[in-house]
């Protein structure tokens, strides 16, 4: 997860708004919205997100009883 720190310069919302003939009302439109680091940022919450997904796939990784395709998926 992160969090989206608008910038009409770098945003892919605002370029795909203009690529359209939209109105370029210098705002962030969600239905427009595309992942690109320019636009992203990682906040404490989201590096906690991730810092408890880690564990959890360190702990399937390491999970005896599950199937191998699936300790290697963690794994990865």
């Amino acid at each position: 997860m992160t969090t989206c720190v608008w910038r009409a310069p770098t945003a892919a919302c605002h370029k795909a708004k203009l690529g359209f003939g939209l109105p370029d009302d210098d705002a962030p439109d969600e239905s427009e919205c595309r992942s690109s680091p320019a636009d992203l940022a990682y906040t404490d919450r989201d590096i906690e997100d991730v810092q408890r997904r880690r564990e959890r796939h360190r702990a399937d990784a390491a999970d005896p009883p599950a199937l191998k395709p699936r300790r290697d998926r963690a794994e990865a």
